[in-house]
């Protein structure tokens, strides 16, 4: 029941991201919606079950994206082994080290995604606008890419309460 629904939640943001959002005017400065996702999944899912999660997820993504493929999951898989390995020495839970976190991810799979453009493009420079496009996306997920981890962990809570009520009920 919770790896199908975290599974469907990490579907639901890859075709938000892939479709949806690419129609709005302002697409081009929205951060990776996977980001929070992936961080929550690192920061208060079990191992085994997550990695699965990021790895599956990852995957749809480079489907979905028509980029290189792999990228989005080596990226992700980046990203949650960081942040396993920082939820020892950073707490977590304050919602300053979870912005932090986001941005960090963000700006630095932006980093990545733009190295592979240049690289698969005869442009090998760095103009303005892409580091203006960058920055924009580091704030926003910065910014509202704590809201996604609470709504992530409100869901987490509401199948913790829902998961008791039906153990009690079986007792």
């Amino acid at each position: 029941m919770v790896f199908t629904t975290y599974l469907f939640i990490g579907i639901a943001f890859v075709v938000a991201q892939t479709t949806f959002i690419r129609l709005l005017p302002f697409s081009n400065i929205i951060f990776d919606l996977m980001i929070p996702y992936v961080l929550f999944l690192g920061m208060y899912r079990p191992g085994g079950m997550s990695i699965v999660l990021v790895m599956v997820n990852g995957s749809i993504m480079d489907i979905f994206s028509g980029g290189v493929f792999g990228i989005y999951l080596s990226i992700y898989l980046w990203i949650y082994f960081l942040t396993k390995k920082a939820h020892k020495y950073v707490m977590v839970r304050e919602i300053a080290s979870q912005s932090l976190m986001v941005a960090l991810s963000v700006f630095g799979e932006n980093i990545v995604l733009w190295f592979i453009h240049v690289i698969g493009s005869k442009y090998h420079g760095l103009i303005y606008q892409d580091v203006g496009r960058i920055l924009i996306m580091t704030l926003l997920g910065g910014l509202l890419g704590p809201l996604i981890l609470l709504f992530l962990r409100c869901v987490d809570r509401s199948m913790v309460i829902r998961r008791s009520k039906l153990i009690e009920r079986d007792v």
